[in-house]
């Protein structure tokens, strides 16, 4: 629509440039031929003058009179012919006519054979989107982003450009627009989750303090439920599952598919999520007491004398128990909580027994294990740390070691000097 009007209004400059002048009226010019005409006139007016006075005789002045005459009308004949040459106002009016309709059509004609008047508009969001040379978006976004930076205060500006940062793997730049939109555009359900989304891309897959803000901010905003705030209340349950709250993860999962119309899009989504964080609590227990595996030779090991001779067998260690197939078989059946309870029990009393026989490695080995499976990290580093002050023999002490290094536990670098 703005093509046709700009078109319209640059015909009409041209059309009345060039019709203006041909409908203005000229001004009279004196021409040569109309001075001599002026000239015979006042000879003949004159000739009779001196006739009457009788200064020229009857048969003289008639015949001084015939030749003026002659030329007056000669010099009347010149005059007609230059302002017939010349044209009149019925040409320029013709000459005006032509021109208003000629150009019009002359113009739309070239366009229709040369232009593509059938091209949809392309703004530039869509360029942006749409367009497969890496060079030319490139080029688009630089144009916005220069764009930007005279007119920083450009909402509209700012709201185009986030998604494609978010396209082009350059989550940083995008929640950075993001912010942007919504300090000058004010807060939405879809403007917070995006927000939130290109924090979480950020940082790797987590979600940090500022991104569970923005999340919170959408998912209370008090809008209807939708793709966006359900995914605001989806991230915001990754986060209670990452600090290691998975029943309130679940929990919130189970909410969010409650509220969920039956058709929705990302139904299958939530469902597989919440099976997977339940078919991990199951395993949970598995994991925490099935019997470690010797670690495999790291650098500790590889370097350490021992691993290149025969130290001699290690001291016999009290075995550590584990739970046996039917308990396994019952924490698979019990409800969430109890079965984190059950098993936070376990390992608090793997702990406990630990204090009154600190030697027995292959419990410690178990113990760091199973802080980590949980989450407690710090706890995993200082029962590390306990292990191999408390431990005598030095391959399993390299063994501990070995596990701290390979679960990146904090201090590992001080465990394994």
């Amino acid at each position: 629509m703005l093509l046709w009007l700009a078109i319209t209004i640059f015909t009409v400059i041209a059309v009345l440039a060039v019709v203006l002048p041909l409908l203005r009226e000229g001004k009279p010019v004196d021409s040569r031929e109309n001075h001599d005409a002026a000239v015979y006139r006042r000879q003949l007016d004159e000739l009779e003058r001196d006739r009457e006075a009788g200064r020229i005789g009857p048969e003289e002045a008639e015949a001084a009179r015939a030749e003026i005459g002659r030329r007056l009308i000669a010099a009347d004949r010149r005059e007609a012919a230059r302002v017939a040459a010349a044209g009149g106002g019925f040409r320029r009016a013709a000459t005006a006519a032509v021109a208003l309709v000629g150009i019009p059509l002359i113009g739309l004609g070239l366009y229709l054979a040369q232009g593509s008047p059938g091209l949809p508009d392309e703004p530039l969001q869509a360029r942006l989107g749409n367009a497969p040379d890496g060079k030319n978006i490139s080029l688009l976004v630089g144009q916005v982003e220069d764009h930007l930076a005279r007119n920083p205060d450009d909402t509209r500006g700012w709201e185009v450009l986030a998604p494609v940062y978010s396209r082009l793997g350059r989550p940083g730049d995008a929640a950075r627009a993001y912010r942007n939109v919504i300090r000058l555009g004010g807060s939405t359900p879809a403007r917070q989750t995006a927000l939130g989304e290109a924090l979480v891309m950020a940082s790797g897959g987590i979600v940090t303090d500022e991104a569970r803000e923005a999340f919170e901010a959408s998912a209370e905003s008090g809008a209807e439920l939708d793709s966006d705030t359900a995914k605001a209340r989806f991230y915001l349950a990754l986060a209670m599952e990452q600090e290691g709250d998975s029943k309130g993860a679940t929990t919130a999962l189970h909410a969010l598919l409650d509220d969920a119309p039956a058709d929705a899009a990302w139904r299958p989504a939530i469902e597989e999520t919440v099976a997977r964080i339940e078919r991990a609590e199951k395993d949970t227990a598995a994991a925490l007491f099935a019997k470690p595996k010797k670690p495999a030779l790291g650098p500790l090991r590889e370097n350490a004398p021992s691993a290149q001779a025969d130290a001699g067998p290690p001291p016999a260690a009290t075995p550590t128990r584990g739970p046996s197939q039917e308990e396994m078989n019952a924490a698979g059946a019990m409800a969430p909580e109890d079965r984190m309870a059950m098993i936070e029990g376990m390992v608090d009393n793997l702990a406990d027994r630990l204090e009154k026989k600190p030697d027995d490695a292959d419990g410690w080995l178990q113990l760091v294990r199973s802080y980590a499976v949980l989450g407690r990290r710090e706890d995993a580093a200082e029962a590390a740390r306990t292990a191999l002050a408390s431990i005598s023999d030095k391959e399993k002490r390299r063994e501990i070691a070995q596990l701290a290094q390979d679960l990146r536990l904090p201090g590992m670098e001080e465990m394994t000097q």
